[in-house]
């Protein structure tokens, strides 16, 4: 059995888990990336606190109050250690720190650039995503789930759910060509680093000019899957994805795919 244990939002149900939170989903592509096996143990929305203070681990943030402790996943237990992590950042460090003899995720002298990379990378596109993602995704939960999706989300957005992004609307478009917008700008980085590896036509090159991924590349990659899963792999919103700058993200997602990066283990 895995020392490590994962803690998840739970999405579809029990018998047919689906993994679809992002901040989880950067940790399952760390622990891919470094070779570590691990086990997921499924926490519903509603039982997030409640878990989290059963296994000891922390909070991550506030509530608007500035005195409410706010618990969220992801989560991980090392048994090996008897360690509680809490949030995707804190578990990536412990991951390099407590396993160093598996690649190291983030560099220590890469810490602060890929953090600026990310707030950069969410600027450019994933804040634009949420609006286009967050009514679908309401289907990927069960009752007890949904009501507390719906409720939190409703409260953040100020309006219902399917008020965000309706399809045929203006505000629609507007969100899904700043999106593309976005994605294109993401693209022009990709752009300057193919010059430093002949990869090939049709090939995939990585943000430091190399064939191989960095911590940079999972965190669009995972932007990418996120935005698959919310809208759904079927969608118009998707398919616009697909055929932007000639497939650039359908190939990009597809290595990851191939490499066995979604697996939710």
């Amino acid at each position: 059995m895995a020392d490590l244990v994962l803690y998840d939002i739970l999405g579809g149900d029990s018998t047919a888990p689906i993994a679809w939170a992002p901040n989880v989903w950067i940790v399952r592509y760390a622990l891919h990336f470094k070779g570590l096996k691990y086990i997921t143990e499924w926490v519903e929305f509603p039982d997030i606190e409640s878990t989290c203070k059963k296994i000891g681990a922390g909070p991550t943030r506030y509530k608007d109050d500035g005195i409410t402790p706010h618990y969220t996943l992801p989560v991980m237990y090392d048994a090996s250690t008897s360690t509680v992590i809490s949030d995707s950042t804190a578990i990536i460090a412990y991951l390099d720190k407590t396993y160093p003899q598996h690649p190291r995720v983030i560099p220590p002298e890469m810490g602060g650039l890929y953090a600026a990379f990310q707030d950069t990378v969410d600027e450019a596109f994933a804040k634009k995503a949420y609006r286009l993602t967050v009514y679908p995704t309401a289907r990927l939960f069960g009752e007890r789930g949904l009501e507390y999706y719906t409720r939190t989300r409703e409260a953040v957005l100020g309006m219902k759910l399917e008020e965000a992004a309706p399809p045929g609307s203006k505000a629609r478009e507007k969100t899904m060509q700043e999106l593309e917008d976005g994605l294109r700008r993401v693209a022009g980085w990709y752009d300057k680093a193919r010059p430093r590896v002949d990869g090939g036509e049709g090939s995939v090159v990585f943000i430091h000019g190399t064939q191989s991924p960095c911590f940079a590349d999972l965190f669009v990659a995972v932007r990418l899957l996120w935005l698959k899963i919310g809208v759904g792999e079927g969608s118009e919103v998707w398919s616009r994805v697909l055929k932007l700058d000639q497939g650039r993200w359908a190939k990009f997602v597809e290595w990851f795919a191939s490499e066995g990066y979604n697996v939710g283990q």
